[in-house]
């Protein structure tokens, strides 16, 4: 075989070793994108799940700071849509406290579909009481729940869309 028979027969082969390299490029690219969009999906997680500690917190600071009414801080509220103003809630049911607090946070349109139960739980020694505070959200991405999910959770449809932050503290003898 003579060389430009080798030379004719070398032809294209660049060409699909470019084409082949474009391909596995186009392939890491697709997956960078993947991962920078799910670490955003992620970042909005924790942002969600912080906010929620923070609501939880403020409502149970304003519980301990008026211990003598707690009950005008006990109930469930669920927030109304984000696009809402706070006297849009008419129709729900909830003590004046609940309301006023929920209508501090509606404004700053802090979780999306967001709930909210405070309870009295009993410590069971006479030395006082509990306050526990659920607050719920909705995400965009679903998981598996678990088995034992609060009351404030199962109560609402799509469980594989809801997340939630549950805080406790002590209150007094009330």
């Amino acid at each position: 075989m003579g060389l430009s028979a080798l030379l004719h027969s070398q032809r294209g082969l660049s060409l699909i070793e470019v084409l082949i390299a474009i391909v596995v490029f186009s392939v890491g690219l697709l997956g960078a994108a993947r991962l920078i969009v799910e670490q955003h999906q992620l970042e909005q997680e924790s942002g969600f799940r912080a906010t929620a500690t923070l609501m939880a917190e403020d409502l149970l600071e304003r519980v301990k700071l008026e211990d003598a009414d707690v009950d005008r801080y006990l109930g469930d509220y669920e927030f109304a849509d984000a696009g809402a103003s706070p006297d849009d809630d008419e129709g729900v049911e909830a003590p004046d406290g609940l309301r006023d607090w929920a209508a501090t946070w509606v404004r700053r349109h802090a979780l999306p579909g967001a709930k909210v139960c405070s309870r009295k739980v009993s410590t069971g020694d006479g030395t006082g009481s509990e306050i526990g505070v659920t607050v719920v959200w909705r995400s965009r991405l679903e998981m598996t729940p678990p088995d034992d999910l609060p009351t404030c959770v199962s109560t609402r449809d799509s469980r594989q869309q809801q997340r939630w932050v549950e805080l406790t503290t002590w209150a007094a003898a009330i």
